[in-house]
C-alpha cells in the first residue's frame, strides 16, 4: 500500500485482511493473511515506507497474530495484526474483523520499545 510522503501508516487504511480459520485450545480464530502485501525495501518518491521484518505467534487467549515492523520518516514501528473474534464492539466502518495496532519503537533521537525477540525478513515465510 503506498502513502504519500510524510503521512504516518496508522492514517492511512490498511488492505483488508484476508483469513484462514485455525483452532487453538479448541477456539477457532482467524489467522492474519497478509499474502497481499508487497513489501518495500528501497524508497521511491511514491512510497517512502521501508518493511524491515515480520513474525506470527499467540497471544495469551490463543488468539493468533502476526506484526510487522517499518519505518518512515525517522520512526519505525510495529504494527499488529489480530482478530476481534471475541471481542465486544470491535469492527471498523467496514465490518472487518481483523484489527491492526501500531506501536512505535523509536525514531531518529530515542528507542521507546525494545525488541524481545528477533524478526524474520521478508522473504522467509512459512
Amino acid at each position: 500500500m503506498k502513502r504519500s510522503k510524510g503521512t504516518p501508516r496508522s492514517s492511512a487504511t490498511p488492505p483488508p485482511a484476508t483469513v484462514t480459520d485455525i483452532a487453538v485450545s479448541g477456539v477457532p480464530y482467524p489467522k492474519p493473511d497478509r499474502s497481499d502485501h508487497s513489501p518495500n525495501f528501497s524508497k521511491t518518491p511514491e512510497n517512502d515506507v521501508i518493511d524491515i521484518g515480520w513474525d506470527e505467534g499467540i497471544l495469551s487467549d490463543g488468539r493468533r497474530y502476526r506484526v510487522e515492523c517499518w519505518a518512515q520518516d525517522q520512526v519505525t514501528s510495529l504494527t499488529y495484526f489480530f482478530s476481534t473474534r471475541g471481542l465486544e464492539n470491535m469492527t471498523n466502518a467496514g465490518g472487518s474483523n481483523m484489527w491492526s495496532v501500531n506501536v512505535v519503537v523509536g525514531d531518529d533521537e530515542k528507542t521507546f520499545v525494545s525488541a524481545q525477540r528477533p524478526l524474520r525478513p521478508y522473504g522467509d515465510q512459512p
